[in-house]
């Protein structure tokens, strides 16, 4: 079984949007990762895939042209991936939570993920508000955040991080 984590750096929309994409895949830096991912020639074949996303973007929203080109890429990504691997499992994780949620452009990324991935009946997890990861307490990302300058980072969980999300992205997972 060949699994990959995904995870999307720096924001979703650059996917199509300029066919040059960064993405971190196992630690590895690929540039053009769209075509590597997309490509018909491609011999990148997977059986599962985890996609973490929208952390970014919920900063950058106005920047990426808003909530509906954000949308508008997810969907691309979702039919790209559905189109090129119809056998595989695709799963998908919101952002974690973060200081003043509630109605900010993180919440509307969230959500427009969670109605996207519905859309195609794609599995996602909302991280934000059923993860178990309180990245806006600044005693927590000392704990289970990766160290940053002035314990600012509020998206890379450090070992012991994934170790406590580990269970509750397994429960998920074995649901499918």
């Amino acid at each position: 079984m060949h699994v990959y984590l995904l995870i999307l750096f720096p924001f979703l929309f650059l996917l199509y949007y300029f066919s040059c994409f960064s993405s971190f895949f196992f630690f590895f830096f690929f540039p053009s990762f769209s075509s590597i991912l997309f490509s018909p020639s491609s011999r990148f074949l997977g059986d599962f895939f985890s996609i973490h996303c929208g952390h970014n973007d919920g900063f950058k929203l106005d920047s990426i042209g808003g909530i509906d080109v954000f949308k508008e890429r997810l969907a691309m990504l979702c039919e790209g991936l559905i189109e090129k691997y119809p056998t595989a499992k695709i799963f998908f994780f919101t952002r974690w939570n973060c200081k003043n949620f509630a109605g900010s452009d993180a919440e509307k990324v969230v959500d427009a993920m969670i109605e996207v991935c519905g859309n195609y009946s794609i599995p996602i997890f909302d991280s934000a508000r059923k993860g178990g990861i309180y990245a806006s307490n600044d005693h927590f990302r000392k704990i289970y955040f990766q160290n940053s300058k002035n314990n600012t980072d509020t998206a890379h969980l450090n070992e012991k991080g994934h170790e406590r999300f580990l269970k509750v992205a397994e429960s998920f997972i074995l649901q499918y």
